[in-house]
């Protein structure tokens, strides 16, 4: 990407930690939106998300547009796990639980394993750009199925958005995420880049478990 792109190998390293930031101030706000809005129409607005972005990215002509549209992808992609579980446990139900849980578990454990495998076949006989549209075909077909086939779950009755838990949910996870993400450029977890979004996100996340308690 830092070749085909024209852009430092730093620049470049914004396209995973976008991506995984993204993901990160996204989850916080799923359980709530899928019970407000409907389980089944967030889980399908995030394919749409998520195979949107993942095009868009295939598509992108700078460093600066894949990285925006991979924060794209990942608000999509940060919505799918936690809302197609709650939608799993409410088809299953309490005596099935285990069962589910562990159909999900699966491919959850086969994924990392296979996935940088075939990115490096997908990188030595195709160009960069299928990385991302090998997703597209996958997330129509998951959106046809899901319109098909998903349950419909309602609308529950939800409290009042918690706006405050909400914003330090949201900046505290996105904040370690991103300390984490600086080992992978400085090299050292003894960086100033590391440590202070690290133990300001413990900390933004520590005031939330109090609020939450409250």
């Amino acid at each position: 990407l830092s070749h085909r792109l024209h852009a430092s190998i730093s620049e470049i390293q914004w396209v995973v930690t976008g991506y995984m930031l993204s993901l990160a101030a996204v989850i916080p706000v799923s359980g709530w939106a899928a019970r407000r809005f409907g389980a089944k129409q967030i889980y399908l607005l995030s394919l749409v998300l998520f195979t949107a972005g993942s095009a868009l990215c295939g598509l992108a002509t700078s460093s600066t547009e894949l990285i925006v549209f991979r924060v794209l992808q990942g608000i999509g992609g940060g919505m799918i796990l936690p809302v197609a579980q709650l939608i799993m446990a409410e088809a299953a139900g309490p005596k099935r639980m285990g069962r589910v849980m562990s159909v999900i578990a699966v491919p959850a454990m086969l994924a990392p394993i296979l996935g940088p495998t075939l990115g490096g076949l997908i990188i030595q006989n195709a160009s960069w750009r299928w990385i991302f549209y090998v997703n597209v075909p996958i997330g129509v077909i998951a959106f046809i199925t899901a319109v098909r086939m998903l349950p419909r779950v309602e609308r529950g009755k939800v409290d009042r958005l918690d706006v405050r838990g909400l914003l330090l949910m949201a900046t505290g996870l996105p904040l370690f995420t991103y300390g984490l993400a600086e080992v992978g450029i400085t090299g050292s977890f003894g960086s100033a880049k590391v440590i202070v979004p690290c133990l300001a996100g413990i900390a933004l996340v520590a005031l939330f478990a109090l609020h939450a308690l409250r």
